[in-house]
């Protein structure tokens, strides 16, 4: 029936929401004075915990490019609380590469569990969950 079915899912919600969450990436908000500083090593470990390769890159400046396409060092607030990110903040990137407050995403995701609306980022409404979830 589906006036039962409906109640269920949205239990389920939180729970599917929240293991998507914890696969997701979080890093510390670095500005582009603070990802020049970094090591070769780190800014690779940072473009590898976002999936992306690197292995061509032969420069540090070539790795600082493919951080700052991947929004890496562009973004300088968060959209859903219209802070500025501070160096060392928590950040969480989503699969469409938005990144934002930990704690602000998160609340936001959790939200849209009571609603009839998925889970998705707010600037480009990009599902957290795939199908599959």
């Amino acid at each position: 029936m589906p006036g039962t079915q409906a109640p269920h899912q949205a239990r389920a919600a939180p729970e599917a929401v929240l293991l998507a969450l914890r696969k997701l990436a979080t890093e510390e908000y670095a500005g582009p004075a603070e990802l020049e500083q970094m090591s070769v090593h780190a800014l690779k470990g940072r473009l590898a915990a976002r999936g992306i390769d690197c292995s061509k890159a032969v420069e540090k400046r070539e790795l600082l490019t493919l951080l700052e396409a991947d929004g890496g060092s562009s973004a300088s607030s968060c959209s859903v609380c219209c802070e500025d990110y501070v160096a060392g903040d928590a950040v969480r990137v989503l699969g469409c590469r938005h990144k934002y407050h930990v704690e602000c995403i998160d609340r936001w995701l959790l939200t849209a569990t009571d609603y009839s609306r998925q889970p998705a980022c707010p600037m480009c409404n990009h599902p957290l969950l795939s199908s599959t979830t």
